[in-house]
């Protein structure tokens, strides 16, 4: 079974209640000093830089091979060509001495377009390369790619060694924590704290109340709910404590 907060229906009684309404303690994290929030904003850094790591990785796998690794993988494929059209003619010519065909006649019509290719000069060949842009070796890709991965692979080992209390996470009955972002409690607070910040006048709490303690005024400092996007003209009151 997957443990499920009931946290939308609790953000709804906030925006639409108006007696007292008692929530943040229903989240299951500190809500008094709200230590976390460091811990979240790192957590949140190592994974949007892991994020960032992944795009690179998908570029530089995307990005050109070097105009050399081409040219040699031309050069390779008009052998190969030049040899399967030599099997084919000698299997051919054999065929049209024994009378059973005339000669380029009933002959694979692939073959004649290949023959071409296998009578390009040196010259031809330089000038066909010509158009090709440097790029990227083989082996620089594969260097990035696992320099890349590596960088990926520390900051994971970081978040599972450093910042994954077993009171941020919700778990499944089987007792193992449910994937991020659903199942991190931290996560589903903060998004919940923006969601109410931006229907209320000035800072409030996830509840709506006016901040107290110097410990909420920083949370929500930290949070960056300061800057959170009001987009409402006519905005709520903070509550009445």
């Amino acid at each position: 079974m997957i443990p499920i907060l009931e946290n939308d229906a609790w953000v709804q009684r906030v925006l639409e209640s108006y007696a007292n309404v008692s929530i943040k303690h229903n989240y299951g994290i500190d809500v008094s000093r709200y230590e976390w929030v460091k811990n979240y904003l790192t957590d949140k850094k190592l994974r949007d830089e892991i994020e960032e790591l992944q795009r690179k990785i998908a570029a530089i796998q995307k990005a050109p091979m070097h105009k050399d690794e081409v040219a040699s993988m031309l050069k390779d494929s008009l052998k190969n060509i030049k040899q399967s059209v030599v099997e084919q003619l000698k299997a051919h010519i054999s065929e049209v001495q024994q009378r059973k065909v005339v000669i380029f006649h009933d002959l694979d019509m692939k073959v004649l377009p290949i023959l071409a290719l296998n009578l390009l000069s040196t010259s031809e060949i330089n000038e066909i390369l010509s158009v090709l842009e440097t790029g990227k070796k083989k082996q620089e890709i594969e260097e990035t790619v696992k320099n890349l991965t590596n960088e990926i692979a520390n900051n994971k080992k970081i978040i599972d060694a450093e910042l994954s209390p077993q009171e941020r996470w919700l778990y499944f009955d089987s007792g193992h924590p449910l994937h991020y972002p659903k199942g991190c409690r931290w996560t589903i607070f903060v998004n919940d704290w923006k969601k109410v910040a931006s229907y209320f006048e000035g800072h409030v709490t996830i509840e709506g109340y006016p901040l107290e303690t110097e410990h909420e005024h920083a949370a929500f400092r930290m949070l960056g709910l300061d800057e959170v996007y009001k987009p409402s003209a006519y905005l709520k009151k903070p509550r009445k404590r």
